[in-house]
């Protein structure tokens, strides 16, 4: 009897915190889904690392490729340079240090690639 009491108190205890319950599996899915989206992040970057020290980068012609080989900058800025106005785009690693690797893009306004700069980490 004394089980059966237990029992059936343990599961009106797990019942009183469902909601907190299912809100750490919600946070534990979001934190999976980030470290995932991360993961993807930094191979991208390692790519276009890849690409820059192979002196490759203008085979990506235009926004349209970039975003399609790379995905999303972590920043876009209108700029003008040059005369010119067009869009700077900065590339880095997910988890950001002040010394951290970084490629910047810049486009036209017609969105061609213009020119890049590569930054090398203070610690490299």
């Amino acid at each position: 009897m004394v089980m059966a009491g237990l029992v059936l108190f343990s599961g009106c205890a797990k019942l009183a915190h469902l909601d907190q319950l299912l809100t750490l599996k919600e946070l534990s899915e979001e934190g999976d889904a980030l470290q995932k989206h991360v993961e993807e992040h930094d191979k991208k970057f390692d790519l276009m690392l890849a690409e820059v020290k192979a002196d490759t980068l203008k085979t990506y012609p235009d926004e349209k490729s970039f975003l399609a080989a790379f995905g999303e900058p972590v920043y876009k800025k209108t700029e003008r340079k040059d005369g010119q106005d067009g869009e700077v785009w900065l590339y880095r690693q997910a988890k950001h240090t002040p010394d951290a690797e970084k490629v910047y893009v810049y486009f036209n306004a017609s969105g061609n690639l213009r020119e890049w700069r590569h930054v090398p980490s203070n610690s490299r």
